[in-house]
């Protein structure tokens, strides 16, 4: 559809493991890209990042933290 997932992996894995789900950030040009391509990234990703709690901090509570200081 907008790109393979598998070819992200090599980049994401090391992000997570150098970085941790604490220093990691889900970003996006949504709502000026088209809605789709938001959803299918984001369900990607999550097929990458099972755990439902690292998943709340990369899409929604580390950007808080980081914005909110």
């Amino acid at each position: 559809m907008f790109g393979e997932i598998e070819q992200m992996h090599d980049v994401i894995e090391p992000c997570l493991k150098y970085f941790g789900v604490d220093r990691c950030l889900f970003g996006s040009n949504h709502p000026v890209s088209y809605t789709n391509e938001y959803n299918y990234w984001h369900d990607q990703l999550c097929t990458l990042i099972s755990n439902e709690k690292d998943q709340t901090k990369i899409f929604h509570q580390n950007t808080l933290d980081a914005y909110s200081n």
